[in-house]
C-alpha cells in the first residue's frame, strides 16, 4: 500500500512542477509563487471540514 501511496505522490507532484513551469512562463513567476501561496492559504479553512479521527470520535462517546 505505501509503494502506491509513493508512486500517486510521485505523479502528482511531477505533474505539479509541469503545470507551475507552464504557468510560470504564462504569467510569470512572481504572480505564480503568489498564486500558489494565496492557493494555500485560502485551503486552510476546508482543513477544518475534514472529518476527525476515529479515535477521537471514541473518546467522546
Amino acid at each position: 500500500m505505501n509503494g502506491m501511496y509513493m508512486s500517486i505522490n510521485f505523479g502528482v507532484g511531477s505533474l505539479i512542477a509541469l503545470l507551475l513551469g507552464f504557468l510560470g512562463d504564462r504569467i510569470g513567476l512572481d504572480k505564480s509563487y503568489l498564486l500558489c501561496s494565496m492557493t494555500g492559504i485560502g485551503l486552510i479553512p476546508l482543513a477544518f471540514l475534514l472529518p476527525r479521527s476515529a479515535e477521537s470520535r471514541s473518546e467522546r462517546e
